[in-house]
């Protein structure tokens, strides 16, 4: 008889889903580091949001909260001042939070960058965004050990 971690997957995908929300972070902050400047921190954070969701969906709840966690750290090194260090300078920042099946997951930092405030539509799709990360980690279902 099949287990329920065994017909999806088993443990090999959830390893794989911890992995990939370590590296899977870590990896697009690495890669938008040439364009930090010219591109718009809140559209960082929502790439990185993309990160997450895919993470969570072919994860588990862990994997999920653990994705967010990366992305939240590494937006803060490598995408926000000053620069490759774990601090954030400067009063302008938004706090979004991510909350999973009525926990506290983690948090992404935005800061409102120069010049025309975005569209109302580029402003729905960033609350559209964090509501599916939300919504992916609270309806993925209990963590499972294995044994059962």
């Amino acid at each position: 008889m099949r287990t329920p971690s065994a017909a999806n997957g088993g443990p090999v995908r959830d390893r794989l889903a911890l992995a990939a929300a370590l590296a899977g972070p870590f990896l697009v902050a690495l890669a938008l580091v040439p364009f930090r400047t010219d591109l718009s921190r809140t559209n960082a954070a929502l790439i990185l949001v993309v990160v997450v969701v895919a993470v969570a969906a072919i994860g588990s709840r862990a994997a999920g909260a653990l994705a967010a966690l990366s992305a939240a750290a590494w937006f803060d090194f490598f995408l926000t001042r000053p620069y490759e260090r774990f601090s954030i300078s400067g009063s302008d920042d938004i706090e979004l939070r991510a909350y999973g099946n009525g926990h506290y997951l983690g948090r992404f930092m935005l800061s409102p960058g120069p010049g025309a405030v975005p569209p109302l539509q580029a402003r729905l799709v960033a609350v559209a965004l964090a509501d599916r990360t939300g919504g992916a980690l609270d309806t993925v279902g209990p963590v499972r050990d294995g044994n059962g």
